[in-house]
């Protein structure tokens, strides 16, 4: 992560206020998130977008292969090109990539205020398999891509939609297998942590987001929004509201 890289929609003041670092899903990318900045920010404030190696200004890079080096290059990034309060806000392979990132930082004396992990599961709890990744054919990608945020917004003629699945698939492949492949050191947080969800999420579950209690050693909150995996698109202004406030009590709640 090269700061003009990491960076979207960002805000500089002579004295800053908070830095708040949101971390893409897997297969995403810093523009993903463009439309979250606006809402997020008060006067002072800064966010940083992190720009995932093989995508966007660094498609020429190639892409990243562990979670915990990727943790590690934002971390120094982040302790090198920031002062001030640090919030941490990650959705879905973001939210573990936040969790590691945030360890990372707090080893360096530069801990994060808070994190905040959306739709995530916690770093044991992998869903992914990187026998099943591979094997994947261009079929199940498809099926992939029509169930997330990379489906086309609106219908596209055939060139078109094979143009941005050729795109698309490593990409997800990629993220995919640096998840499958990630061995977690499972230590907890020093930091609050904030778990936030979709009510009705297919592969989050209250369970998943309560388990992250344990990957704290302080204050900890769970809470849920209407929606499913992608809920902070229908309501990015709730979403914007809860990574500001962070966890409000050490209980969980809905």
């Amino acid at each position: 992560m090269r700061r003009g890289q990491a960076e979207v929609g960002v805000t500089r003041r002579d004295h800053p206020g908070v830095t708040f670092v949101l971390a893409p899903f897997a297969g995403g990318s810093a523009y993903s998130l463009v439309d979250l900045p606006p809402l997020l920010t008060r006067p002072g404030d800064t966010v940083l977008v992190l720009q995932y190696p093989g995508r966007g200004p660094r498609i020429s890079e190639p892409h990243a292969s562990s979670l915990p080096a990727l943790a590690a290059e934002a971390a120094h990034d982040i302790a090198r090109h920031t002062t001030g309060e640090l919030v941490m806000a990650g959705h879905s392979m973001g939210g573990v990539l936040c969790y590691e990132i945030a360890s990372k930082l707090t080893t360096m004396g530069r801990p994060p205020a808070w994190v905040v992990v959306s739709a995530a599961r916690t770093p044991d709890r992998n869903r992914l398999d990187s026998a099943r990744v591979l094997s994947m054919t261009r079929e199940d990608w498809l099926a992939e891509i029509a169930g997330g945020p990379a489906a086309p917004a609106s219908p596209t003629s055939p060139t078109e939609t094979d143009e941005v699945t050729d795109l698309v698939i490593p990409v997800m492949r990629a993220d995919y297998l640096m998840l499958a492949r990630y061995q977690p050191a499972q230590v907890p947080l020093t930091v609050p942590l904030l778990a936030l969800g979709g009510a009705t999420d297919p592969w989050i579950t209250d369970d998943h987001l309560t388990a992250w209690s344990t990957w704290t050693t302080t204050h900890f909150e769970r809470r849920t929004l209407p929606g499913a995996h992608f809920y902070y698109r229908d309501q990015p202004a709730e979403f914007c509201a809860a990574i500001r406030e962070g966890p409000r009590r050490s209980v969980s709640w809905v």
